[in-house]
C-alpha cells in the first residue's frame, strides 16, 4: 500500500494516482499533435502536387485542342478559298452562266455542298447586295448590302479572300462564318 503526502487542495492521486502523470500526458498530446500536423502537411503536400500535375496536364491537353481547332480552321478556310478561287475563275470566264443558266448554276453549287460538310451553301451576289443564284433550298429576297464582306469587295478592287463577321442565317438558324472573294463582270465592274 502506498502512502502519499497532500501538498495543496489537489493531490496527486486526483490528477491520476501518479507523480509526473500530467506532463507525460502533455508529453503524448504534444507528439501526437505534431504527428497530426506533419501527416496534414505531408497529405496536403501530395494533393498540391497531385493538383499541379493535373493542371499541367489539363494545360497541354488545351492546347494541343487550341492547335488543333486552329490547324482545322486553317484548312477549311483554305479549302473554301480553293473553291472561290475555282468559282470566281469560272463565272469570269463564263460570266452568261450568272445570267442565262442559273439552274446549273445552282446545281453545280449544290454539288460542291454535299461533297464537303464543313460549307453550308454557295452564293452569287449582285452589285446591289441582292441574292442572284444560291445554293439554298429557297433563295429569300435578302439584301446583303448591310454585310461587311460585301462592303469591303464593293469599296476594294482586289481578288483577297474576306472572311466576315460570324452571324446566324435566317433560315436555318445555324451560325454561318462567310468566306467571300470579289469578282467582277466582264466590263470589269463590281
Amino acid at each position: 500500500m502506498a502512502i502519499f503526502k497532500r501538498t495543496g487542495p489537489k493531490s496527486e492521486r486526483a490528477i491520476g494516482g501518479f507523480p509526473g502523470h500530467l506532463s507525460a500526458t502533455r508529453l503524448i498530446a504534444g507528439f501526437v499533435a505534431v504527428v497530426c500536423v506533419a501527416l496534414l502537411a505531408l497529405e496536403t503536400s501530395h494533393v498540391v502536387g497531385q493538383r499541379n500535375e493535373i493542371m499541367a496536364r489539363a494545360r497541354g491537353e488545351t492546347a494541343n485542342l487550341a492547335t488543333s481547332l486552329a490547324q482545322h480552321a486553317e484548312l477549311t478556310f483554305r479549302t473554301a478559298d480553293v473553291l472561290l478561287i475555282g468559282t470566281v475563275a469560272r463565272l469570269q470566264r463564263e460570266s452568261e452562266l450568272v445570267v442565262r443558266d442559273r439552274p446549273r448554276l445552282r446545281s453545280w453549287f449544290l454539288q460542291e455542298v454535299r461533297q464537303s460538310a464543313q460549307f453550308v451553301g454557295f452564293a452569287v451576289i449582285g452589285s446591289d447586295g441582292s441574292m442572284i443564284v444560291s445554293s439554298a433550298d429557297s433563295e429569300a429576297a435578302s439584301s446583303f448590302s448591310d454585310h461587311d464582306y460585301f462592303a469591303y469587295h464593293r469599296d476594294h478592287d482586289d481578288r483577297q479572300l474576306v472572311i466576315g463577321k460570324p452571324f446566324r442565317d435566317h433560315a436555318t438558324g445555324r451560325w454561318v462564318i462567310p468566306a467571300t472573294r470579289r469578282f467582277n463582270r466582264a466590263d470589269g465592274g463590281f
